[in-house]
């Protein structure tokens, strides 16, 4: 499956903010799978996009996010959520 995803390239600044679409991984030990209904961008974010603090690799800018676990990978097990 394929999603929209906003990065910024290395360095920041607002010409290096690029939307494309990303592959999602499967889920491996010890890791979830959220599905984001909403996020919210802070003071972090800003001075990230803006370059004031430009990130040394390629960063998708997001501070908070709220949404709903769908898978939750534990040890050899996989648990869905509902």
């Amino acid at each position: 499956m394929s999603i929209k995803t906003i990065f910024v390239q290395p360095g920041g600044g607002y010409e290096k903010v690029v939307v494309s679409s990303s592959e999602v991984s499967a889920t491996v030990r010890d890791e979830i799978t959220v599905r984001l209904h909403a996020n919210s961008l802070n003071y972090h974010d800003f001075a990230v996009v803006s370059g004031m603090w430009g990130p040394s690799e390629k960063r998708i800018p997001m501070a908070d996010g709220a949404g709903e676990a769908t898978v939750l990978r534990v040890r050899s097990c996989v648990l869905p959520f509902e």
